[in-house]
């Protein structure tokens, strides 16, 4: 399942979490709801949110692997690439599965 704050914020009142005014903790208990599952895929609407967002769901759901992509600090159209930093941790979390 791929869930995004702005697909989130789509859903029909009565089913609806409002995930872009809904505190890291609750989102995070959602998320490992639907994690008992099946997979499930979230995106962020930035960077902090989806640094305490994968902080918060390494402890609700503790048998879940839990993988934060950091996201480019590359901006669209620049040939310059990410930073060696941002390269880092995104390889880092490649290695830990």
């Amino acid at each position: 399942m791929r869930v995004d704050e702005q697909a989130l914020a789509e859903l029909p009142e009565t089913s609806r979490t409002n995930a872009a005014h809904a505190s890291v903790g609750i989102l995070a208990v959602t998320l490992a709801d639907a994690l008992a599952n099946e997979d499930v895929m979230f995106i962020a609407s930035d960077e902090q949110r989806a640094e305490a967002l994968a902080a918060a769901l390494r402890v609700a759901a503790l048998e879940a692997i839990v993988i934060h992509c950091p996201s480019s600090d590359a901006l669209p159209g620049d040939s310059a690439p990410a930073s060696p930093a941002t390269v880092g941790r995104r390889v880092g979390q490649c290695e830990i599965q």
